[in-house]
């Protein structure tokens, strides 16, 4: 859960209101954060990030997944992103942003050969949902 990463971040909101992100967005994009599950994959100096993210619906996740757009618009100048949700220009490798019902998928700095297996797993892995934020 993000709350437990190191770097100073307690919430979903702490991580997207930083400079990369415009201010005062960070509430709908944090809004109905329900859990994750995040992996750093390294290879020598480079390194990938493969990150499912569970919401408590499906317009929470799209939120979430139009402010990641713009971390990426601004971390990676000149990244592009396609229709298919996968962007181009990400530095030695591609990065998706997938939303699936309620869950988001990243996959940040993938090698682009790489890029459906670590989407199919990321699709695949379990999250365990905020208990204290259970839906009704």
């Amino acid at each position: 859960m993000l709350r437990e990463k190191p770097g100073g971040y307690k919430t979903m909101e702490d991580l997207m209101d930083t400079p990369l992100v415009f201010r005062g967005t960070s509430g709908r994009s944090s809004a109905g954060w329900d859990g994750d599950r995040y992996v750093v994959l390294a290879n020598g100096a480079r390194s990938a990030l493969a990150w499912v993210l569970v919401f408590d619906g499906p317009a929470d996740a799209e939120e979430f997944a139009e402010g990641y757009a713009k971390v990426l618009k601004h971390k990676y100048r000149g990244a592009a992103r396609g229709g298919d949700g996968v962007w181009t220009g990400t530095r030695e490798g591609s990065t998706a942003v997938l939303v699936d019902g309620d869950r988001v998928v990243v996959a940040e700095r993938v090698p682009a050969e790489a890029l459906p297996k670590v989407v199919e797993a990321l699709r695949k892995a379990e999250v365990v949902r905020d208990p204290r934020d259970a839906l009704p």
